[in-house]
């Protein structure tokens, strides 16, 4: 039975670090990626970097370097290797060094980590749950920035093992949790007034019914640290997985009727003042343990709880609560010292805001007063709570996501695209061009792999123009084999005349004219009329689609992240398609600002070249082949059928004659089988 309850399918994790000097940053880890933001003194955010990653993430924590908190490592957890850690020091924020990853293996044995269990202190420890029950705790070893190893690290040249880390103290959870057949649902680490930590855990039995809160405490003296057993009891109710921790104090916790709060290892007693100001209809019990902690519990009969996120308010006794639904929450607690090591509740209420935030599963806060909430899907909020009444939204922040549903977007997009070239055609993947000689077509053709130098990757696009071939990489334009341009760019698209239209980032870049785009996309097509007008068009990862033509300006929306689009020029219309991850296709008429829809079935969509007014659209499961006529109408819709293994979607060509050139594997990486045209049954749907 796993430690942890489940690990989630999208990993969504965000933290605050001091990434590089004093500025403080935002870093919002997902499923492939961390995206790296500068938060400004008003708590607004500035994007500075997205680092992609095909592993998926596990987890991540900052760690920082020493106790004057002027900087911090990032820690990650990845699960195609989950018995190791990865270390992310920075120089500068766009730059990088990834020191060699830490091995889980100690006492001859292998350990293998649970998901969202990486957790820091305030003394220079981390520590991190695995699949073995065991806790593990670390501390670093050197002086952190100041660290003869960390140099060593920076310097690009450098191979040696580098330690950065003690091994770590090895503590079996049964040495602080009675019952081995539990779940735990939330970690946490409470500071507290003497400078030790403890951890606060959340457990649940196998019928999910039952549930206890463990309080073991990390005592830390001048030469000395170690793990004191806490309290460990069962809790009156269901709590969720979401504790709220208070500075010196405890923790809250939630449940469906109401809150719990648990005081710090170090209290003995918790009372209730007669005077105390509690939520009308609401009454508080106390279940008094010594010097193990107390537990208060507030319940409230006219509200049941679906707490998604919650957060502190400054350093006072106000704190912030997020439903499931989104309705905010804020809640009021308040206590009195009344004894050497017991408190009072003085007060505890809460009261309703203005305004909604639906989706959220994580609340951080950025600044006094600021927060920032991230939700499930792409978009993000930084707000404010103003007099206590009702949030104020200062920044929407839409997410530079590369992953869907788990998977990196770099498995969603077609892997191979065709070109057509004289007697032959070119196979293009991200790092090779394979040849066909198609001079009499035929099944079975043998590829050739075309000479290109070995540092060419990620190839974006191919052109012909004027007998040279030009290939354009996310970091260089080549003229045959010789690189005549380098840059940095994400998506491309080199025109008829040559021109480059390039995104580097958030930035897309055409002749003299350059703008920000809200977020990275994942396809991009552009296309010149004989006019000279220039149309691009630009796929998201959420579904949604912008199209540029003149000085017009379009959106459209899929359900699912864009995979491909093409442009049909037709002298007095245009046409624009795109296609999804799910097998959409919406096509878009510019002169009768009309949309048209079509399913083709489950798989990634993608297109071929257009020939004249011609294109097709085809994913594992059909071929459609889209005819308009000189409006833009769809004049025509055929399905074509070809004999293959629908395991692997083909890839569709015209030649120069309009005939179909369709390209089969049964495996990826075979060579293709060409299929003569002429054994394509096409039929058209009226």
């Amino acid at each position: 039975m796993s430690l942890f309850k489940g690990n989630d399918t999208n990993f969504v994790r965000s933290l605050k670090a001091k990434l590089v000097g004093d500025d403080e940053y935002l870093v919002v880890a997902r499923t492939h990626q961390i995206e790296i933001s500068l938060i400004n003194k008003d708590g607004s955010l500035k994007h500075e970097r997205t680092i992609k990653f095909e592993e998926r993430i596990l987890d991540i924590e900052h760690f920082r370097v020493d106790t004057s908190n002027e900087g911090h490592w990032l820690i990650i957890a990845y699960d195609n290797n989950p018995t190791s850690l990865r270390f992310l020091a920075f120089r500068t924020i766009q730059d990088s060094f990834i020191p060699e990853d830490f091995p889980l293996r100690f006492r001859g044995k292998e350990y293998n980590i649970v998901q969202n269990s990486l957790r820091e202190d305030g003394f220079l420890y981390f520590t991190v749950w695995t699949e073995e029950r065991d806790l593990l705790l670390f501390r670093q070893a050197g002086k952190g920035f100041e660290c003869e190893n960390f140099a060593k690290a920076m310097d690009p040249k450098n191979t040696s093992k580098l330690k950065f880390f003690r091994k770590p103290e090895i503590i079996p959870s049964n040495f602080f949790i009675h019952d081995n057949n539990s779940e735990i649902l939330t970690w946490d680490i409470i500071g507290t007034e003497e400078g030790d930590f403890a951890y606060a855990l959340i457990r649940s039995d196998k019928s999910g019914k039952n549930y206890s809160f463990t309080n073991p405490l990390w005592k830390v003296k001048m030469y000395e640290s170690y793990l004191r057993s806490g309290w460990d009891g069962k809790l009156p109710g269901p709590v969720q997985p979401i504790t709220l921790n208070l500075d010196f104090t405890g923790t809250i916790l939630f449940c469906k009727s109401g809150f719990y709060f648990r005081h710090s290892p170090y209290g003995f007693e918790i009372e209730t003042k007669e005077d105390a100001k509690v939520q009308e209809n609401s009454t508080i019990t106390v279940q008094q343990n010594g010097v193990e902690g107390c537990l208060a519990y507030m319940n409230t009969p006219t509200k049941v709880w679906n707490v998604a996120a919650a957060a502190q308010i400054g350093y006072g006794n106000n704190f912030i609560i997020i439903e499931e639904n989104g309705d905010i929450y804020s809640m009021t607690f308040k206590t009195l010292s009344t004894g050497a090591f017991d408190i009072g509740i003085s007060e505890w209420t809460y009261k309703k805001l203005d305004g909604s935030l639906p989706g959220i599963i994580q609340l951080i806060k950025l600044k006094d007063n600021v927060f920032y909430a991230t939700s499930d899907s792409i978009e993000s909020y930084v707000f404010t709570v103003v007099n206590n009444e009702k949030i104020h939204i200062i920044q929407e922040v839409r997410s530079k996501m590369c992953s869907w549903k788990g998977k990196p977007f770099s498995s969603i997009l077609p892997k191979r695209k065709m070109y057509k070239h004289e007697s032959e055609i070119w196979v293009v993947s991200s790092r090779d061009i394979w040849t066909y000689d198609i001079g009499a077509i035929k099944l079975n053709m043998n590829a050739q792999m075309r000479s290109i130098p070995n540092l060419v990757m990620d190839i974006l696009d191919v052109k012909i123009i004027n007998g040279e071939t030009l290939v354009l990489t996310k970091n260089s334009l080549m003229k045959g084999k010789k690189i005549i341009k380098s840059f940095s760019i994400s998506h491309g698209i080199i025109l008829e005349n040559g021109e480059l239209v390039v995104v580097s980032g958030t930035n897309l870049s055409v002749r003299d004219f350059a703008m920000e785009l809200k977020c990275e996309p994942s396809i991009l097509q552009a296309s010149e009329t004989t006019g000279g007008e220039l149309h691009i068009l630009m796929g998201n990862w959420d579904g949604s689609v912008e199209i540029f033509s003149g000085k017009e300006q379009h959106t459209l929306r899929l359900s699912s992240p864009i995979t491909a689009a093409a442009i049909v020029n037709l002298g007095n219309a245009v046409c624009y398609l795109v296609g999804s991850d799910n097998g959409e296709v919406k096509i878009f008429n510019q002169n009768l600002k009309k949309e048209e829809q079509v399913i083709m079935g489950r798989g990634t969509v993608d297109f071929s070249n257009v020939y004249g007014n011609k294109v097709i659209a085809f994913n594992q499961v059909n071929l459609v082949e889209f005819a308009f006529d000189d409006n833009g109408e769809i004049a025509r819709k055929s399905y074509l059928e070809i004999p293959r293994d629908q395991a692997y979607p083909p890839l569709v060509q015209y030649d120069d004659h309009g005939n179909l050139l369709v390209a089969i594997s049964n495996e990826s990486k075979r060579p293709l089988d060409l299929i003569d045209y002429q054994e394509v049954s096409k039929y058209t749907i009226p």
